[in-house]
């Protein structure tokens, strides 16, 4: 694989993150346009997962208003969450908000130079927080490939598996199968099968980088096409 190949390789890496912490969000219009675009990319690096999204559009522009209110029953509450969309719920062992591995996901977003929204009310491990931040750490390791940084790119790849050993990847899986026991609709058990399948696969992306160590940026490139389904 050449160099720009690899580079359009991370860029639909990390516009499937993006794309999919959007759709965690309170679907409206124009997630029918997201949906879309998150079939196209993940059937260049996760048919599986494109399988599962292609079709959720066409769902959505039938039943947004039913979609509605599964995302507010699911994620919401008032009074339950049967799938908590928090990272600490999962993590801490007492499904509880806000705890220890909540102010670790935030000072990870710290030390890489951002800070929440100020209009953002939800905690810091919100999965739609985490997709984003994963998103925004593989359009940084692209431009340290751009500069032929290799030493950086190696370290922002380390920094993905650690947050997804750590964080996104160690509870993604349980909340995927409580979306799909609980979920009235279609659109949202699809949508957590889509997220398992591609943050599998994903794994198993950046360790095949990894495992090339500090070899040259060419067999870096090399090792990141070999991709299991």
């Amino acid at each position: 694989m050449k160099m720009d190949d690899f580079v359009a390789n991370e860029t639909v890496r990390g516009w499937a993150y993006k794309l999919l912490a959007d759709c965690y969000q309170l679907p409206d219009d124009e997630t029918v346009e997201k949906i879309n675009s998150l079939t196209d990319v993940l059937k260049t690096i996760c048919p599986i997962g494109a399988s599962y999204t292609a079709s959720l559009a066409n769902g959505l522009q039938k039943n947004l208003d039913h979609i509605k209110v599964d995302h507010a029953r699911l994620f919401l509450g008032p009074f339950t969450m049967p799938a908590a969309p928090y990272g600490s719920v999962y993590l801490e062992g007492k499904r509880q908000l806000m705890g220890d591995s909540t102010r670790d996901a935030l000072g990870r977003y710290r030390r890489a130079g951002l800070k929440m929204a100020s209009d953002f009310s939800d905690p810091p491990d919100h999965i739609a927080v985490e997709l984003e931040f994963m998103s925004f750490l593989i359009f940084k390791a692209i431009e340290s490939i751009e500069i032929s940084d290799t030493v950086k790119m190696v370290d922002i790849f380390e920094r993905q598996k650690s947050f997804l050993k750590d964080h996104l990847g160690a509870w993604v899986y349980e909340f995927a199968d409580a979306v799909e026991k609980n979920a009235a609709t279609e659109f949202y058990r699809n949508l957590a099968r889509a997220t398992a399948v591609f943050l599998r696969d994903d794994c198993h992306s950046i360790s095949a980088v990894l495992s090339a160590g500090h070899a040259e940026t060419e067999k870096l490139v090399e090792i990141n096409s070999r991709r299991v389904y």
